[in-house]
């Protein structure tokens, strides 16, 4: 057989070299621009524990592969994505190596920088006392899902006089208006009951009106300065001004229904947008019209100065959960744990960051909008 000359040999196998690499199409998304970057530029990648993330990937692709509705709520997983996450179920409980060389073995990193700005906050699942009966110390409901649903829904002020009627219920009384809209706002919550028994409230529905942060109301209204507008800060002050704080707490039209969540293991945390349990410190909740769920995302922020954060996150989190006020391609919220610690964490954490999403290798391209 007649050999080839040299150069036209070289061409023929780096051809083959490339129709054998699995195609890499670089994630396409409204709002940002992306750039890949080579794994020793992500931020912390060495550093991390990725074996600390991974079974929150792997629970998430457990719900993907079940088909549970939750999950499927989201933008729609590209095909490569299924096939890491089936990778993972059959990957048992790798160690930290092994953990970081399955992530770098079946996605490929891409820095997404927005066209407006990259924000990460923090949010949390509170602990109240409440009663499952009203009383003067208890009067303020968290309300079951109506049924029949209404077309359209009333807005939160309207549901809070009495709109929806028969339509609804309380499933359990807190002690001020306070607790219940900083219920509202985390979208589940730990109830403590005077005999020491707790039991966990999670998200049934919201009312489809559309959500307004007091905190930004506060700040337009002079009432606050930007830099005061934490949770624990409106708390406070809504708690001091019940009347004004009504006012404003109202001039949000959304309105969450809840109910009990007593499946859930209680040493885990709430279930999040992707029908499963978060996980301190690596689930994090994003804009799921242009993410999906399961996607692993590295989040890399200077937070020095927020109680329980390292002076330089860098860290490999899950996409699970999702949030009225998560717009954007670089948006992301942060779920830091449970209770008092956890929440004054959650209320400090509002930095600009770099985020750095873990985008699967694929052999056909598909791509996000």
């Amino acid at each position: 057989m007649a050999r080839l000359p040299a150069p036209f040999a070289s061409i023929l196998a780096l051809a083959a070299l490339v129709l054998a690499a699995p195609a890499l199409a670089a994630p396409s998304v409204s709002g940002a621009t992306t750039a890949r970057l080579a794994w020793s530029d992500v931020p912390g990648w060495r550093d991390d524990d990725q074996s600390a993330a991974f079974p929150a990937f792997r629970e998430t692709c457990r719900a993907l592969a079940a088909g549970r509705k939750e999950a499927a709520g989201a933008a729609p997983p590209p095909r490569a994505l299924r096939e890491a996450c089936r990778a993972a179920l059959a990957a048992g409980r790798p160690g930290k190596a092994a953990a970081r060389a399955f992530f770098e073995r079946h996605f490929e990193p891409y820095r997404v920088v927005p066209e407006a700005r990259a924000l990460l906050t923090g949010y949390f699942e509170p602990e109240f006392r409440g009663s499952l009966a009203p009383s003067r110390h208890y009067p303020h409901p968290l309300l079951a899902m109506p049924s029949p649903a209404p077309d359209p829904f009333p807005t939160r002020a309207e549901i809070e006089e009495g709109a929806l009627g028969a339509q609804t219920r309380p499933i359990v009384f807190l002690e001020d208006e306070a607790a219940a809209f900083t219920v509202h706002v985390q979208g589940s919550a730990r109830i403590r009951f005077a005999d020491g028994r707790a039991r966990r409230v999670g998200f049934a529905g919201r009312n489809g009106q559309p959500y307004s942060s007091i905190g930004r109301i506060m700040v337009q209204e002079g009432i606050l300065p930007l830099e005061e507008a934490t949770m624990d800060r409106l708390v406070s002050w809504i708690r001091a001004n019940p009347a004004e704080g009504r006012r404003i707490m109202r001039m949000n039209r959304s309105f969450i229904f809840f109910r009990w969540a007593d499946e859930l293991d209680p040493g885990r945390g709430p279930r999040g947008g992707a029908g499963v349990q978060l996980v301190p410190g690596r689930s994090i909740a994003i804009d799921k019209a242009l993410w999906p769920y399961g996607l692993p995302v590295v989040l890399a922020a200077d937070t020095g100065g927020v109680p329980g954060m390292p002076e330089r996150f860098a860290r490999l989190t899950v996409a699970q959960d999702t949030g009225a006020a998560i717009v954007g391609p670089v948006r992301a919220d942060l779920f830091v744990g449970s209770g008092d610690a956890a929440g004054l964490t959650a209320s400090r954490l509002r930095h600009p960051m770099d985020m750095i999403v873990l985008w699967p290798k694929t052999a056909e391209g598909g791509r996000r909008r």
